[in-house]
């Protein structure tokens, strides 16, 4: 058991603090496991959860999901330090002087009619985008996957890559889903720059509530503190674990008396909306699977989706609900991810980077042939990315 030199309210130090111990030979046996990597998308679903927060307009309820990411802050930016990379005040001063330099209307007298404008245009000098593939490629490889997708797939429609209509994205979608059950049954940046970006956000929403009069970010600090003292039992308390299987156990079944969830049904509702729908939906599956609603294996949940996808051409040809059995599609294909265990929102995202990389070939193919990507015909689009789908297969 450890004993903490303070006591409530806590503030951003005892945050520090708390996660050293944490980490520490002495501390917990999850919290000393943990790389950036295996706590990524926990930075990403309680980013979603703030958002819900700050949606509900509840300040109580805003103050803890920001204490939920500035943990995720204070742990990468603990694991940075130990790794003698970085630390929370390098972070800090980061985050200060991107304000300064991209707010010089306020810090260096600069005359500015647009602040967003001038915001913006500076951004885009430090990253630079010259040609269409540069901004696909710029499109932010953390945005949830659909929207990414969504945002690539706009760009990409400008130099003509695109469909006539539903039915030819149907075909498409057809012989990915062959594809997909032959394959199932048969066998950047700088991490202390991007850990400032999501801490500004801590300050920033903070500083409005702060104004507002609601509470301040030691309240945040104060929140999170506790949260974590609460939750492991096992090291500021007298409980023993044999595991961080146990750990986990024990934090979850902590978690469910805090939000009051008796059900299976109340379990489903509280996952977070501002998810991304991907995200959504498998963690929705995975609370129902446990309600007894799964399949035995991934060949029942692929026969489901070649069920669903029969439903999608009816509705294309007038008979039913195209957004609703397109939804239909899309929730039994998180199911069927989940049957095969594949992450849909890595899956879709490294489909994507493969699709950036084959656009920036057309684009050298057609550059090849003294043209560009803007100007060509579907068909001639279409000839090239086939070529650069090859040539890509080849490299691989």
């Amino acid at each position: 058991m450890i004993n903490l030199k303070n006591t409530p309210p806590y503030g951003l130090d005892d945050l520090r603090e708390i996660m050293a111990l944490l980490r520490s030979p002495d501390g917990c046996p999850w919290d000393r496991e943990q790389t950036h990597q295996s706590i990524r998308r926990n930075m990403l679903e309680e980013a979603y959860e703030a958002a819900e927060a700050i949606d509900e307009g509840d300040p109580e309820h805003l103050k803890e999901e920001l204490g939920d990411v500035l943990l995720q802050v204070v742990f990468h930016a603990q694991m940075a330090q130990e790794a003698g990379r970085f630390t929370l005040d390098d972070v800090i001063d980061g985050v200060c002087q991107k304000l300064i330099y991209r707010h010089l209307h306020v810090f260096a007298g600069e005359e500015s009619q647009d602040a967003l404008a001038t915001w913006n245009a500076r951004k885009r000098q430090e990253k630079g985008q010259r040609t269409t593939a540069d901004a696909m490629d710029a499109v932010a490889r953390a945005l949830p996957a659909l929207t990414r997708a969504s945002k690539l797939q706009s760009k990409a429609a400008k130099a003509g890559f695109d469909w006539r209509d539903v039915s030819g994205a149907l075909d498409k979608l057809s012989e990915e889903l062959d594809e997909l059950r032959r394959a199932a049954l048969e066998g950047d940046g700088d991490p202390a720059e991007e850990l400032g970006d999501v801490l500004l956000q801590v300050y920033f929403h903070t500083s409005i509530e702060e104004d507002a009069g609601r509470f301040t970010l030691d309240d945040v600090a104060d929140g999170v503190c506790k949260k974590l003292i609460y939750r492991h039992p096992h090291v500021f308390g007298d409980v023993s674990v044999g595991s961080t299987g146990e750990v986990l156990s024990n934090w979850e079944e902590l978690k469910k008396r805090e939000k009051h969830q008796d059900t299976q049904a109340d379990a489903v509702d509280a996952v977070a909306r501002t998810l991304p729908a991907l995200w959504r939906a498998e963690k929705v599956k995975k609370k129902a699977a446990k309600a007894g609603f799964d399949w035995a294996d991934v060949s029942g949940a692929l026969d489901k989706l070649s069920e669903e996808l029969g439903g999608v051409k009816a509705a294309a040809a007038g008979e039913g609900d195209l957004a609703e059995e397109l939804c239909d599609l899309l929730f039994v294909t998180v199911c069927a991810c989940a049957a095969a265990g594949v992450d849909p929102e890595a899956a879709l995202h490294a489909n994507i980077e493969k699709d950036i990389a084959r656009f920036r070939r057309v684009e050298e193919l057609a550059a090849g042939q003294g043209k560009a990507t803007g100007p060509l015909s579907r068909e001639e689009f279409l000839a090239l990315w086939a070529q650069a789908k090859a040539q890509l297969k080849h490299t691989r």
